[in-house]
Protein backbone atom coordinates (compact mmCIF):
# COMPACT_ATOMS: atom_id res chain seq x y z
CA UNK A 1 0.00 0.00 0.00
CA UNK A 2 3.09 2.39 0.99
CA UNK A 3 4.82 1.64 -2.37
CA UNK A 4 1.44 2.67 -4.22
CA UNK A 5 1.11 5.51 -2.86
CA UNK A 6 4.43 6.51 -3.04
CA UNK A 7 4.38 5.52 -7.10
CA UNK A 8 1.09 7.72 -7.17
CA UNK A 9 -1.02 4.41 -8.43
CA UNK A 10 -3.04 5.59 -5.16
CA UNK A 11 -3.78 8.36 -2.85
CA UNK A 12 -4.04 6.78 0.66
CA UNK A 13 -2.88 3.67 1.67
CA UNK A 14 -6.38 2.76 2.67
CA UNK A 15 -7.52 3.22 -1.29
CA UNK A 16 -4.57 1.18 -1.95
CA UNK A 17 -5.82 -1.34 0.01
CA UNK A 18 -9.59 -1.08 -0.53
CA UNK A 19 -9.34 -0.41 -4.33
CA UNK A 20 -6.36 -2.68 -4.78
CA UNK A 21 -5.08 -5.07 -2.40
CA UNK A 22 -8.27 -6.14 -1.39
CA UNK A 23 -9.38 -6.90 -4.63
CA UNK A 24 -6.89 -9.62 -5.56
CA UNK A 25 -8.40 -12.99 -5.18
CA UNK A 26 -5.78 -16.23 -5.84
CA UNK A 27 -6.24 -19.76 -5.70
CA UNK A 28 -5.53 -21.11 -2.62
CA UNK A 29 -2.82 -23.32 -1.78
CA UNK A 30 -2.54 -25.25 1.37
CA UNK A 31 0.03 -27.61 2.84
CA UNK A 32 -0.17 -29.80 5.50
CA UNK A 33 1.56 -28.96 8.94
CA UNK A 34 2.89 -32.53 8.65
CA UNK A 35 4.42 -32.22 5.23
CA UNK A 36 5.34 -28.18 6.22
CA UNK A 37 7.16 -30.16 9.53
CA UNK A 38 8.64 -32.39 7.76
CA UNK A 39 9.80 -30.67 5.00
CA UNK A 40 11.56 -27.95 7.62
CA UNK A 41 13.35 -30.67 9.30
CA UNK A 42 14.39 -32.63 6.17
CA UNK A 43 15.84 -29.28 5.50
CA UNK A 44 17.82 -29.10 9.22
CA UNK A 45 15.68 -26.62 10.25
CA UNK A 46 13.77 -26.15 13.16
CA UNK A 47 10.23 -26.37 12.99
CA UNK A 48 8.65 -23.81 15.73
CA UNK A 49 4.51 -22.23 15.59
CA UNK A 50 4.72 -18.77 15.47
CA UNK A 51 1.74 -16.81 17.48
CA UNK A 52 0.35 -20.20 18.26
CA UNK A 53 -3.30 -19.04 19.75
CA UNK A 54 -4.15 -17.30 16.73
CA UNK A 55 -6.71 -19.15 14.17
CA UNK A 56 -7.96 -18.15 11.02
CA UNK A 57 -9.05 -13.87 10.88
CA UNK A 58 -10.17 -13.13 14.45
CA UNK A 59 -9.93 -16.84 15.95
CA UNK A 60 -8.68 -17.28 19.48
CA UNK A 61 -7.03 -20.22 20.03
CA UNK A 62 -6.89 -21.64 23.76
CA UNK A 63 -7.34 -23.90 26.87
CA UNK A 64 -8.09 -27.45 25.23
CA UNK A 65 -8.07 -26.64 22.08
CA UNK A 66 -5.08 -24.91 21.92
CA UNK A 67 -3.53 -28.28 23.94
CA UNK A 68 -4.59 -30.45 21.27
CA UNK A 69 -3.25 -28.22 18.48
CA UNK A 70 -0.01 -28.35 20.46
CA UNK A 71 0.05 -32.30 20.99
CA UNK A 72 -0.91 -33.14 17.39
CA UNK A 73 1.95 -30.51 15.58
CA UNK A 74 4.52 -32.53 18.27
CA UNK A 75 3.61 -35.78 16.89
CA UNK A 76 4.37 -34.37 13.59
CA UNK A 77 7.59 -33.10 14.67
CA UNK A 78 7.14 -29.36 15.89
CA UNK A 79 10.14 -28.36 18.14
CA UNK A 80 9.04 -25.65 19.80
CA UNK A 81 6.29 -22.78 20.29
CA UNK A 82 6.30 -19.08 20.24
CA UNK A 83 6.19 -17.98 23.76
CA UNK A 84 6.89 -14.25 23.56
CA UNK A 85 5.01 -12.08 21.22
CA UNK A 86 4.14 -8.13 20.89
CA UNK A 87 0.35 -9.19 20.68
CA UNK A 88 0.79 -11.89 24.00
CA UNK A 89 -0.81 -10.55 27.37
CA UNK A 90 1.51 -11.58 30.06
CA UNK A 91 -1.36 -14.41 31.02
CA UNK A 92 -1.21 -15.52 27.43
CA UNK A 93 2.45 -15.53 27.92
CA UNK A 94 2.79 -17.24 31.00
CA UNK A 95 0.35 -19.99 29.55
CA UNK A 96 2.62 -20.99 26.65
CA UNK A 97 5.87 -21.46 28.51
CA UNK A 98 3.55 -23.72 30.53
CA UNK A 99 3.24 -25.33 27.68
CA UNK A 100 6.59 -25.14 26.34
CA UNK A 101 8.02 -27.09 29.11
CA UNK A 102 5.66 -29.63 29.40
CA UNK A 103 6.01 -30.55 26.07
CA UNK A 104 9.97 -29.79 26.18
CA UNK A 105 9.61 -26.88 23.51
CA UNK A 106 11.62 -24.71 22.57
CA UNK A 107 10.57 -20.96 22.81
CA UNK A 108 11.02 -18.36 20.83
CA UNK A 109 10.16 -14.96 20.60
CA UNK A 110 9.24 -12.48 17.82
CA UNK A 111 7.80 -8.73 17.22
CA UNK A 112 5.61 -9.49 14.30
CA UNK A 113 7.37 -6.36 12.77
CA UNK A 114 6.34 -5.20 9.40
CA UNK A 115 7.86 -1.66 8.99
CA UNK A 116 6.66 1.91 9.99
CA UNK A 117 2.85 1.55 9.12
CA UNK A 118 2.62 -1.23 12.21
CA UNK A 119 2.70 0.62 15.55
CA UNK A 120 4.85 -2.51 17.07
CA UNK A 121 8.89 -1.68 17.37
CA UNK A 122 11.18 -4.36 15.58
CA UNK A 123 12.73 -6.52 18.53
CA UNK A 124 9.56 -5.94 20.86
CA UNK A 125 9.04 -9.20 22.10
CA UNK A 126 7.12 -8.81 25.46
CA UNK A 127 9.97 -10.60 26.84
CA UNK A 128 10.07 -9.33 30.10
CA UNK A 129 13.95 -8.42 30.55
CA UNK A 130 14.06 -8.33 34.35
CA UNK A 131 12.70 -12.02 34.85
CA UNK A 132 14.92 -14.72 34.16
CA UNK A 133 15.06 -15.95 30.69
CA UNK A 134 13.09 -18.79 30.07
CA UNK A 135 14.98 -22.15 30.37
CA UNK A 136 13.45 -23.12 26.63
CA UNK A 137 14.69 -20.21 24.84
CA UNK A 138 18.01 -20.40 26.38
CA UNK A 139 18.24 -23.95 24.67
CA UNK A 140 16.93 -22.85 21.41
CA UNK A 141 19.66 -19.87 21.47
CA UNK A 142 22.51 -22.31 22.43
CA UNK A 143 21.30 -25.12 19.79
CA UNK A 144 20.88 -22.61 17.23
CA UNK A 145 24.42 -21.66 17.81
CA UNK A 146 25.40 -25.27 17.16
CA UNK A 147 23.41 -25.12 13.88
CA UNK A 148 25.53 -22.18 12.64
CA UNK A 149 28.98 -23.46 14.24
Amino acid sequence: GNLMVKHGYAETRRQAIQEFIDQLHFKAEYFRPEDVITGILDSGGIPVLAHPTYGSGDQLIIGDELDGRLRRLKEYGIKGVEACYSGFADKMRDELLDYAERMDFYVTAGSDYHGTNKLIAIGDTGLDYSREMPAGLERFLADVKKYNA
